[in-house]
């Protein structure tokens, strides 16, 4: 449940070729630290680059995110406060983007909570490298937790 699909080092790694060769139908994006620093309210360079790749591939594409401040507009369709790992957002994000789960990878980077949220409602998950050191002492816990489960499906045996 933890494993994802698919490791990348970045965003910029998942292209419109990736998409249309694994069959996605909508790509649902993590923000924080996956596509804009933590915290950014407007899309960086990167961020519009990587939703141009799946809108490119005809992929439908929305976002959701475990925090609650307000985004831009660039970020619609969104689900705020999505309390990832459940599954209840992505499942709504499936529904407004018209696909189904089996349909959709979500790209995210964390494990316990991008990942483990999208394989338990059905959806192919991808694993990016975070983008910032935002210092949060939950997601600092978590990232210490998760650096042998990323050792394991790196195949790195460090």
């Amino acid at each position: 449940m933890l494993r994802p699909d698919f490791i990348f080092e970045s965003v910029a790694d998942l292209t419109s070729d990736f998409y249309l060769k694994n069959g996605i139908k909508a790509v649902i994006f993590d923000i924080d630290d996956t596509l804009c620093p933590h915290g950014s309210e407007a899309p960086t360079e990167d961020c519009r680059a990587a939703v141009s790749a799946a809108l490119s591939a005809g992929a439908g594409v929305g976002f959701i995110s475990n925090n609650k401040a307000k985004r831009n507009e660039f970020f619609t369709p969104i689900v705020l406060s999505a309390n990832k790992p459940s599954k209840r957002g992505y499942l709504e994000i499936c529904k407004r983007l018209g696909v189904k789960p089996c349909e959709a990878l979500s790209v995210g980077d964390q494990l316990f909570t991008d990942v483990w949220g999208a394989r338990r409602a059905g959806i192919k998950a991808a694993l990016v490298t975070p983008i910032s050191n935002y210092k949060n002492p939950i997601i600092a816990i978590k990232r210490v937790l998760e650096k042998p489960l990323l050792r394991k499906y790196k195949g790195k045996s460090k």
